[in-house]
């Protein structure tokens, strides 16, 4: 199989596309546990308060959207990988 420089092109990007998405989700995610374990009255309450509209009803709706976006993904996936 001969790799021409597009070919090596888009494999690099995608690996540094890829890490710094993973890195920044990382980064997101632990600001708001941070966020999420002070003891501060008001951080408390704010987490309280979203953890019970989560529960209150949009459990449903996250999970619809959750497969929604897995969905699309997998058909990028595949769409690409056809695109060879």
């Amino acid at each position: 199989m001969e790799l021409s420089i597009f070919e090596i092109y888009r494999q690099l990007l995608g690996v540094v596309v890829g890490t710094y998405c993973v890195v920044r989700v990382c980064s997101v995610v632990m600001h708001w546990q941070g966020f999420g374990r002070d003891g501060d009255r008001v951080n408390l309450l704010i987490r309280r308060y979203a953890v019970s509209l989560f529960l209150r009803g949009r459990f449903r709706q996250f999970w619809l959207e959750s497969v929604q976006i897995v969905l699309l993904a997998g058909m990028l996936v595949y769409l690409m990988s056809q695109h060879r």
